[in-house]
């Protein structure tokens, strides 16, 4: 009796602390891609914080990522209209060079709660894009949340 008791406990020990490790693996990675950013009016959208709008600026592969979210905060918006699209892209060689839009949306007025935006899309890379009407004090958190490797199901 005492044997069957050890038994199941050193199976109930494995499969707990196995499925710790196995969940800690699923949820592997996050992309902060604006942090409490003012951005500054401009004619282009820009891909980081740095104001840049090149066409490889701002971009996280994401290929080995079947769960995709951004997740948008905008508690201040003092301009205009902030605009935020997300954009993908399918391959990195010469056949598909340019991004497609994923998600565009243009903000008029705060957030009180964030948007959270789910891609389904198949994609090697994404990025996500700011553009602001008027010139203000604003402030834009955008997350990405990359989880469940390809592969694992």
């Amino acid at each position: 009796m005492k044997i069957k008791k050890i038994i199941v406990f050193i199976l109930a020990f494995t499969i707990i602390y196995s499925g710790s490790v196995f969940a800690s693996s699923i949820l592997s990675d996050a992309e902060d891609f604006f942090t409490n950013y003012d951005p500054s009016q401009t004619s282009d959208y820009v891909y980081n914080e740095s104001d840049a709008s090149g066409d490889e600026d701002g971009k996280y592969y994401c290929y080995n990522y079947t769960l995709k979210s951004i997740q948008i905060s905008i508690p201040t918006l003092g301009s205009t209209s902030i605009g935020v699209r997300i954009e993908g892209r399918t391959d990195s060689s010469d056949d598909l060079p340019s991004w497609g839009n994923i998600y565009s949306k243009t903000y008029t007025s705060a957030t009180t709660i964030d948007d959270i935006v789910m891609i389904t899309e198949y994609l090697e890379y994404l990025r996500v894009g700011l553009i602001v009407v008027g010139d203000s004090t604003d402030d834009v958190t955008i997350k990405g949340n990359f989880g469940i490797p390809k592969g694992m199901w």
